[in-house]
């Protein structure tokens, strides 16, 4: 499955980056940089890609694109 990396800090539940923050321990902010910098490969990515896969968050997301793409 692809997910665009590049948005991922916009479809991460609210509270998502702390969890993630927590659950790794590392800083909210190294969270923060992880995924601005958006690396696929990276653990703090594939969480967050995780996260908001099971919060419905991913197909939200691609039901507003295909909403915009019309």
């Amino acid at each position: 499955m692809k997910v665009n990396t590049a948005n991922i800090r916009h479809i991460v539940p609210h509270g998502g980056m702390t969890l993630i923050a927590q659950k790794l321990g590392i800083t909210r902010q190294a969270v923060s940089q992880a995924l601005k910098a958006a690396k696929p490969s990276n653990p703090i990515v594939q969480e967050a890609i995780k996260m908001a896969q099971e919060s419905g968050a991913v197909d939200t997301a691609r039901i507003l694109a295909s909403i915009r793409a019309v």
